[in-house]
């Protein structure tokens, strides 16, 4: 990593070619973490209409109506 910093402002050659490879983050060793997220994933299925219900309620609590929000 220490090499990537020192050669950020380096001068590219004409015809250089650039790889820009994502990275992993995230969880790591947090196993439980990813089971509730998908946990959670699948519950939003089931309960879609209860979801929206409490959606419409914050928004109304906020003092925002759904209109403004499409």
């Amino acid at each position: 990593p220490e090499a990537v910093y020192a050669r950020l402002h380096e001068q590219l050659g004409e015809g250089t070619v650039i790889h820009i490879v994502p990275r992993l983050a995230g969880a790591g060793k947090g196993g439980l973490q990813i089971v509730l997220g998908a946990a959670a994933i699948v519950g939003s299925f089931f309960t879609a209409g209860a979801s929206m219900a409490l959606w419409g309620s914050a928004l109304a609590a906020g003092g925002f109506s759904a209109t403004t929000m499409l």
